[in-house]
């Protein structure tokens, strides 16, 4: 098997060289060497504008290797705001009229991403990293920005928990654009801030916001429930619940997405204690990744085991997906009901942060009905299963960030049942 994609690339080495250097640490030698494609590039450029790399060669680079067809996405935001800022400090090169042009097809490109305000490749961790480059591209002096800037920051800030931390949909590489390591919600904050929009109570500015110039905290913000066509979070005190129902990711290569349909996150104290299974690795390990973007790993109803949408044998290739449907919502009452084509779920968010689930599971015959519970390393879950069904831990790993693994447990309320049924939880 090939290793891990991630291994080979430089642009880890490159940011922490830069921050390093930012920080007036010893900083690693900056990454030397042709980059594996344009997108490495971008985030190796960054690098090289603090540490003084060839900001030149990697900006020729970036431009003669433009991601295109279905790789350009997040690739193609990166690669446009990377030469944004190879035009602000190079401005007298002989080839930045070609790199401004090629960086004025990035409002477009991040609206188009942007999408409904939490990303249409249903992958939150490449959302808010779009968001960093068109901050970054918006402060080299690229106009148009700021309305797709202002409205994922502000839709995902109400995505996360007390801990700063959205839920984990889709894939995530932990990758980061600014020499930080921030929370999902600090790094969201510094888009409204240099905006001049009210950013999230608990935030206090930092390095980026130093770095980027930004003017002073004008207000906050408090976070509150709110549906979009993809997902829908409910809030009641510190207690938080998700639920997808959403398109699946963004066609035709569906890169970053999972089989989440009808997934829920739920945070009963504040920080979430039931959600996905992270990304560990692309590469390297295909059960790994199959699992990990398969139903299996998500806190929804699978039956007999199938995944709601069919991996490919390539990393980022689907054979079929599985489209969910919003069916109702009432965000006073915090209930919100979802559907499949052939199952209906209704989500209820407590006073008390207790999760009610009630599922109705459309078919004929009898089959195998799980309802799954992905729990966070070290919380205890106690589920009142539907009548007939047994309740059993299933060990499991969890990827809390990109490479890194810890044990977990996943409750699993299962039967073997005669389908149609409805099932309460």
């Amino acid at each position: 098997m090939p290793d891990d994609l991630r291994a080979s690339w430089s642009r880890d080495r490159g940011q922490r060289s830069a921050f390093a250097t930012l920080r007036g640490e010893a900083a690693p030698p900056f990454p030397s060497g042709q980059p594996a494609n344009a997108h490495e590039a971008a985030f190796r450029l960054v690098s090289a504008v603090v540490c003084g790399g060839d900001v030149a060669a990697l900006a020729g680079f970036v431009a003669a290797h433009r991601s295109r067809g279905t790789s350009a996405r997040n690739h193609a935001v990166a690669e446009r705001a990377a030469l944004a800022l190879a035009v602000r400090v190079l401005p007298t090169h002989p080839d930045v009229e070609a790199w401004r042009r090629v960086a004025l097809e990035l409002p477009a490109l991040l609206a188009r991403e942007v999408g409904d305000g939490t990303g249409v490749e249903a992958a939150l961790g490449y959302h808010v990293q779009n968001l960093e480059w068109g901050l970054l591209a918006w402060w080299a002096g690229v106009p148009g920005l700021e309305g797709a800037l202002a409205l994922g920051a502000e839709v995902a800030l109400d995505f996360v928990d007390s801990a700063g931390n959205l839920p984990d949909r889709g894939d995530d590489d932990d990758g980061t654009v600014f020499p930080a390591t921030l929370t999902h919600r600090d790094r969201l904050a510094v888009v409204l801030q240099a905006l001049g929009l009210p950013a999230p109570a608990g935030y206090t500015p930092g390095f980026v916001a130093g770095l980027l110039g930004s003017p002073p905290v004008v207000g906050h913000r408090a976070p509150t429930s709110r549906t979009t066509p993809s997902s829908t979070v409910l809030r009641r005190g510190p207690h938080v619940v998700v639920l997808a129902h959403g398109p699946f990711g963004a066609g035709p290569q569906f890169a970053h997405a999972h089989a989440d349909a009808l997934g829920v996150w739920w945070a009963p104290d504040g920080r979430w204690a039931v959600g996905g299974r992270g990304t560990h690795r692309y590469l390297g390990d295909p059960h790994d990744r199959r699992f990990r973007r398969g139903s299996q790993a998500v806190a929804t109803v699978v039956v007999d085991g199938r995944d709601l949408a069919e991996p490919h044998d390539h990393p980022f290739l689907w054979r079929s997906t599985c489209e969910g449907e919003l069916v109702s919502v009432d965000l006073a009452g915090a209930t919100v009901t979802a559907r499949t084509t052939d199952r209906v779920r209704t989500v209820t968010l407590g006073a008390d942060g207790a999760l009610s689930l009630v599922d109705t599971v459309g078919g004929s015959g009898r089959h195998h009905v799980a309802l799954q519970f992905p729990a966070r390393p070290g919380a205890r879950l106690q589920v009142s299963p539907p009548p007939g069904f047994e309740v059993r831990e299933r060990a499991e790993q969890h990827s809390p960030r990109y490479g890194h693994l810890e044990p977990a447990f996943t409750w699993v309320a299962e039967g073997v049942v005669e389908l149609p049924i409805r099932l309460v939880t």
